[in-house]
């Protein structure tokens, strides 16, 4: 689900919430590879600014761009004995388009991309990094108030 706020016409502000599983693996660690399992993470922490380039139109495409900041959870251990995750800092990318029905309601589908790479620590004894970079597909209804 995403929440958006317009400034102006053309420019919006849009926050992004739900949750995802994203299974993980370390490569090419001094302990070789490391099956990590999976674990969950929100993507309710990415706001993004969004430019609308027909608004007014029934076919209205935008584009969207921001960070992320993600707070994992839920870690399945995989090969592990202990797991830890940094929370951390990541970049998002959006497309999408609502097709309006009425003045008010519309329907949205869009596309997101966040590259998210953290610090994970394993069995209290290896760190590496790990790139998730999930791509979130969304559809929905849209309402205007």
């Amino acid at each position: 689900m995403d929440r958006g706020y317009f400034f102006t016409e053309n420019i919006a502000a849009e926050m992004i919430f739900g949750v995802a599983n994203h299974d993980v693996e370390a490569v090419d660690t001094a302990a070789g590879d490391i099956d990590l399992g999976d674990v969950w993470l929100p993507p309710p922490h990415t706001l993004t600014l969004q430019y609308h380039f027909m608004p007014t139109a029934q076919f209205r495409p935008y584009v969207d761009a921001g960070i992320n900041y993600t707070i994992f959870f839920g870690e399945d251990k995989g090969d592990a004995d202990e797991i830890q995750y940094d929370d951390g800092f990541g970049y998002a990318l959006q497309a999408g388009f609502d097709w309006g029905l009425d003045e008010k309601w519309g329907i949205n589908v869009d596309v997101k991309k966040i590259w998210l790479e953290t610090d994970v620590e394993v069995d209290n004894a290896v760190e590496t990094e790990v790139a998730l970079d999930p791509w979130f597909i969304g559809v929905g209804v849209a309402y205007k108030f």
